[in-house]
């Protein structure tokens, strides 16, 4: 099973192989947005950006990305965890 760890939150939790990394961080408590955006988000589609994280390790850890987030994260490491899953072990930072 691959291990996530959060950088910030200080914590490593397992996840399944394919688990979608938005859903293993409310699992687990972590939080992924703050201010308003706590409450005002798509709920996982993809479209608000709230739940950005930086990804750090191996690119094959994770899914490939999708056309908004080629289009608004082009050449970084910034990733959706609502669009984002977990294929290995990641370090993952949250509100980057």
């Amino acid at each position: 099973m691959p291990r996530v760890h959060f950088e910030r939150e200080n914590r490593t939790v397992q996840a399944r192989v394919g688990e979608n990394l938005w859903r293993l961080a409310r699992k687990h408590d972590i939080k992924l947005s703050s201010g308003l955006r706590k409450w005002l988000h798509c709920r996982g589609r993809g479209f608000c950006g709230g739940c950005r994280v930086r990804i750090d390790g191996d690119a094959a850890a994770t899914n490939e990305r999708w056309t908004w987030e080629e289009l608004r994260f082009a050449d970084t490491d910034v990733r959706l965890a609502c669009q984002c899953e977990v294929r290995g072990d990641l370090k993952v930072t949250t509100q980057p």
